[in-house]
């Protein structure tokens, strides 16, 4: 016989594996027949659309509250459900959320050797928490993050691995907020040291694969002008394996580079202006204005040029001449239209002032919604 287990409060449960020497339908079954008794109860209060996941060991399952913003656990011996974030003072979630829904969580790092602790992210740094609440959060990269606006992420090099140990040293990729390179450095959990840089630069880093028995990785990494394969021993020297982007050579490529302004509202914003490689500063170049939401980050992806339904092909119209430029849009409830104002057009004013701009021809581009802009 099978009985639904209210799917309007569970959207997703992972099963556990073989742990505590049971099989993984018994272990399952145990935890999941305590936790939706507790459930059960929360349903009737409303709760709904979360995702609830189990700790490597078993011992707990977890979960981010988008109404609440914090994280939480059942302790599957005492039944005991805990806040265990509630102590960090810095925002678990995106701050810069502008859609009318509870903001998305930063994220989660994973758990150490015997669901002694949980990590958490913030939006810059990685928190060391006890899952039944106990104790003071540990902020494991010491603040560097947000002193620095750069946001670590965890690179997880072996993909089976269920946990950390305790004196683990990881390895973290890096975005910095502020200028958009990227880079990597190692943290030891266990270390009252800030996070050691590896390398950073002008890049975006797309992919990191480590061999299994061996210091050696296999690293994708792009600027706007390629994306190619590099081997490192360590992650300070690379060595390029490929050379995809000699393809383009006989091609009017482009340049990508950050632009910061004052919108209607007085706030800063900031986009991407992509110009053809052979810019001269002293033509006119017509311009198109593509947005859609926030693309500032992505500064140093590579574009290639391919066909779409929706979005503009960057780099077909940089090479034929034209400026594209993408601002972000930071968007208010109810207000889609105007925030996109806000932003396209005070730019547009903005570029209108460069010698290399001709002003008398702009075009606007929107990917989705342009019947409500």
């Amino acid at each position: 016989r099978f009985r639904q287990l209210n799917p309007p409060l569970i959207e997703q449960l992972t099963n556990l594996g073989e742990v505590h020497g049971f099989s993984e339908n018994r272990t399952t079954c145990n935890i999941a027949t305590a936790f939706f008794n507790w459930a059960r109860v929360r349903v009737n209060g409303g709760v709904n659309e979360i995702t609830f996941e189990a700790s490597p060991s078993g011992k707990y399952i977890y979960w981010y509250d988008p109404e609440k913003r914090n994280y939480f656990t059942y302790n599957s011996s005492t039944g005991t459900v805990k806040n265990v974030s509630e102590k960090i003072k810095v925002p678990l979630y995106d701050t810069e959320n502008d859609v009318p829904d509870y903001p998305n969580a930063a994220g989660n790092t994973g758990w150490t050797v015997s669901d002694k602790y949980f990590l958490l992210n913030d939006e810059y740094d990685i928190w060391q928490v006890d899952p039944d609440g106990n104790g003071m959060p540990v902020n494991l990269t010491k603040g560097y993050g947000r002193n620095n606006k750069i946001s670590f992420e965890y690179v997880k090099t072996d993909k089976e691995k269920r946990f950390l140990n305790a004196d683990e040293t990881i390895l973290l990729r890096s975005l910095n907020k502020t200028d958009k390179t990227a880079g990597y450095w190692k943290l030891k959990i266990n270390d009252p040291s800030a996070p050691m840089l590896l390398s950073a630069g002008p890049y975006a880093l797309v992919s990191t694969v480590k061999a299994k028995d061996a210091e050696s990785y296999l690293v994708g990494r792009s600027d706007i002008n390629r994306s190619e394969l590099y081997a490192s021993g360590d992650l300070k020297r690379m060595q390029q394996l490929t050379d995809i982007s000699a393809q383009q050579k006989e091609y009017n490529w482009l340049s990508a580079e950050l632009v910061h302004w004052k919108m209607f509202d007085g706030k800063m914003s900031e986009g991407i202006l992509f110009k053809p490689e052979n810019f001269d500063p002293n033509k006119k170049y017509p311009v198109i204005f593509y947005f859609y939401e926030r693309n500032s980050n992505t500064l140093f992806n590579y574009r290639a040029p391919a066909p779409s339904a929706s979005t503009i092909n960057i780099p077909w119209f940089v090479s034929n001449g034209y400026l594209v430029f993408d601002p972000n849009i930071y968007y208010k409830t109810g207000e889609p239209g105007q925030s996109a104002y806000n932003s396209v057009v005070s730019a547009a004013k903005y570029l209108s002032k460069m010698p290399w701009v001709d002003s008398t021809r702009m075009a606007i581009l929107d990917r989705v919604g342009a019947d409500t802009r």
